[in-house]
């Protein structure tokens, strides 16, 4: 943790660039952070509730699926990404000293916020149905 206090201007600089940098040449940009997770839900809940039938658990069978899903693409796409990072900053690394786990640090961060920006669809999906987050614990129990 030390070393992050030394060098977070650098870890700063490096999640901002890898948000940016990611969404510059897309079209819908940043939307593609709400739009993605959101339309793995409507093929899944289309597939799971209308194609294999699984029955009612109390909640919405999308809600139900969406909170699943945020922290799975959340996992998923923070090994992915941090795994290439290293091999994409190579060129840096062997130019300049500095703790090689920044690169990683930095990338699961923008993940982070990725997550974050996707939970709003979460936050309506709780207010559009009227599901209390409370009501979700009973259906994993």
């Amino acid at each position: 943790m030390k070393i992050f206090k030394e060098y977070k201007e650098l870890l700063a600089e490096l999640t901002k660039r890898e948000i940016k940098a990611r969404y510059k040449q897309s079209v819908l940009g940043y939307a593609w952070v709400i739009l993605n997770p959101f339309f793995q839900m409507l093929v899944m809940a289309f597939v799971f509730s209308k194609i294999l039938r699984i029955t009612n658990l109390g909640v919405p069978y999308a809600l139900f699926l969406y909170v699943g899903l945020l922290p799975w693409n959340l996992f998923a796409a923070s090994i992915g990404s941090a795994m290439n990072s290293l091999v994409g900053n190579g060129s840096l690394l062997t130019k300049i000293y500095f703790p090689r786990e920044i690169f990683v640090v930095s990338t699961i961060l923008a993940k982070i916020v990725d997550f974050l920006l996707a939970s709003l669809v979460l936050i309506a999906f709780f207010t559009g149905v009227d599901v209390q987050p409370v009501e979700m614990e009973s259906v994993f129990n």
